[in-house]
């Protein structure tokens, strides 16, 4: 090849040349038969571009798109904040020097997109692994302009998610809750609260088990039974031990 601006001339290896040929189609691309009409030399699908950088990159490959560098995320960083009855997750995604916020990757796993455009113009390249990871997330917590919003319930989910990640920063409610989650070993309430009047039956007693339990992890529950079995006098037991226990504390 001659190079007439440089006034050199450059010596072709075939071997490789051959090699980095086969590496592109294996990784998805297609050779087009003339140049001269498309102006390029292959093309590739959106779906198979992020796989296709993500082999060229580990090759050793440089990468670019609309003459810009192609990027791979570096890093994740989450923060948990939490509110009255919700918990926020805010997370940053960096792509060597380029920020996407958290709902914004999301909905990129969720049309299936394999890369996303980033500030600069440059494109991200999404893991495949992302979209099982995180993918599930978009349709379960509630999305918001830079976080999502999950209720108490789904405290465990976000706490499994969160538990592979390597930066993490939580607040004191949410560590509290998630501690009381990981050490729960069933629900057990063995007698009436003290200075309740009234004898529980057992089935009584699970239940007002079942309520300390939606009590002390902030969730939601209906305390559901046929008519005089007895849902009045559990949820009377109930507030008398949230009386007991303030007492306690004051």
């Amino acid at each position: 090849i001659v190079d007439r601006e440089e006034k050199r001339c450059i010596l072709r290896n075939r071997d490789k040349e051959s090699k980095a040929w086969t590496l592109l189609q294996d990784s998805g691309f297609r050779r087009l038969l003339d140049r001269r009409i498309q102006g390029r030399d292959v093309e590739i699908s959106a779906r198979d571009l992020g796989g296709a950088v993500r082999e060229l990159i580990k090759e050793g490959w440089a990468v670019r798109a609309d003459g810009k560098q192609v990027h791979q995320p570096a890093s994740m960083m989450f923060k948990v904040e939490s509110g009255i009855d919700w918990f926020e997750l805010h997370a940053d995604i960096d792509f060597e020097g380029q920020t996407v916020r958290f709902p914004e990757l999301l909905s990129a796993l969720a049309r299936g997109d394999s890369s996303i455009r980033l500030d600069d113009g440059s494109l991200g390249i999404l893991p495949e692994e992302w979209i099982e990871q995180y993918g599930i997330l978009a349709g379960i917590a509630v999305t918001d302009e830079d976080h999502l919003r999950f209720a108490p319930n789904q405290v465990a989910l976000l706490d499994a998610l969160l538990n592979s990640q390597e930066y993490v920063e939580t607040d004191a409610k949410f560590d509290e809750i998630r501690e009381k989650i990981r050490s729960f070993s069933g629900i057990s309430i063995d007698k009436e609260p003290d200075g309740f009047e009234g004898d529980l039956r057992k089935y009584q007693l699970e239940g007002l088990g079942w309520l300390q339990f939606l009590q002390d992890f902030h969730f939601g529950g209906c305390l559901a039974d046929d008519m005089g079995l007895g849902k009045t006098v559990q949820l009377l037991a109930l507030l008398l031990r949230r009386k007991r226990a303030r007492d306690e504390h004051l």
